[in-house]
């Protein structure tokens, strides 16, 4: 990783050390899931996802197939079903390598050593939600072409991330497509205008050749995707004190984060010199519905925990953009670390049985490895 002059050596070590560590924790328990047992409810939806992918020629997605998830959402379940295996696990070495990479940007770039340090801790106490995370790199990296007028060769990044989060998960659908068109339009602004063709025609071949192998009916595809935008569904748990403490923090932090987005761009940007920004802070904003209507959509551990543990990210996402108020955001990352904790490890554990990411499942890549390697 090339040095940074502004952090000296061992506050380099210390950021690396910090990220290696977060990754090695949100790193996949389990290379494969095994959802073989249909008969239990939270196994069926897999293993029909599974049963359709492998039959894709007689039935059409979004036509005879309507779930909130697509014909790549094995890359999220982990339920891969056979001669996908090698998919998976190239998509793995993908998300942990773009990572690897945006992290030695970061390195080159960022001036204070709290900013690098902070991107390890808020991965570590993160989860392997891989919707989120392109969601994330993609805002992390228009924000780095932004500032520097340079990188733009993550544009292929972001390319790839959107074609793959449109098919995995229908909620990130919309989130994907307004990511991608903003990067259009910087391109266009910043006259890269070879590169923007070049995007174009990949984007439109990638979604062809994906909607072509899936069997997908597109026009009731999108409907489908937008109708998982558009409506919510209620948990019959919700009576749960616990469930509604969650709640009620998740509103709490959601509503302030969005204020911060409003004060930020009514008071510390200039429309017409900063419009990119702004449209960057919209982005975060619309990251944060998105994750607030995932985590809440139904109130179960699993929904919720996925808002504890990934919205440490967003908020860092905001500290990097909104650097006037820097010292606002990390007391608020701070708080949402720490209620992550007591939210997991206190109030959960007393009205229901319930365990995070950090701290369930085997040791990290021991499993994975020997599913991987094994017979």
């Amino acid at each position: 990783m090339t040095s940074n002059p502004s952090l000296t050596k061992k506050e380099q070590l210390v950021s690396i050390s910090v990220f290696v560590a977060a990754f090695i924790v949100i790193f996949p328990r389990i290379f494969v899931n095994d959802f073989s047992n249909a008969s239990a409810i939270d196994n069926g939806w897999a293993w029909a996802l599974d049963f359709f992918i492998a039959h894709k020629q007689h039935y059409r997605w979004g036509k005879d197939v309507l779930y909130t998830y697509g014909p790549l959402s094995f890359l999220s379940s982990r339920s891969v079903p056979g001669g996908y295996y090698i998919v998976q696990f190239l998509y793995d070495l993908y998300i942990v390598a773009s990572y690897t990479l945006i992290f030695t940007l970061f390195l080159r770039t960022l001036q204070s050593f709290k900013s690098s340090l902070l991107f390890g801790i808020v991965l570590f106490f993160g989860m392997w939600e891989i919707s989120f995370l392109m969601q994330v790199f993609n805002i992390l990296a228009i924000g780095l072409m932004i500032d520097k007028k340079r990188y733009y060769w993550l544009s292929f990044f972001i390319l790839l991330n959107t074609i793959l989060s449109f098919y995995i998960k229908l909620n990130t659908f919309v989130f994907s497509l307004y990511s991608f068109l903003f990067l259009l339009a910087l391109l266009a602004a910043r006259r890269k205008y070879a590169l923007l063709g070049i995007l174009l025609l990949l984007f439109f071949a990638l979604n062809s050749l994906l909607i072509n192998f899936f069997n997908i009916s597109l026009s009731d595809y999108l409907i489908t995707a937008f109708d998982t935008v558009k409506y919510y569904s209620y948990s019959q748990y919700g009576f749960n004190p616990a469930y509604k403490a969650v709640l009620w923090y998740g509103i709490a932090v959601a509503i302030t984060s969005l204020g911060l987005c409003l004060f930020f761009v009514l008071s510390g940007l200039n429309f017409k010199t900063d419009f990119f920004r702004i449209l960057l802070i919209g982005n975060i904003a619309l990251l944060i519905f998105l994750l607030f209507k995932q985590g809440f959509t139904r109130l179960d551990r699993g929904h919720y925990n996925e808002f504890l543990c990934l919205f440490p990210l967003i908020l860092y996402c905001l500290y990097l953009n909104c650097p006037p108020y820097k010292r606002l955001i990390v007391p608020l990352i701070a708080l949402s670390i720490v209620s992550y904790l007591f939210f997991s490890r206190v109030v959960l554990l007393k009205h229901y049985e319930g365990i995070t990411p950090l701290f369930s499942g085997p040791a990290p890549l021991k499993t994975y490895c020997a599913q991987l390697f094994g017979p």
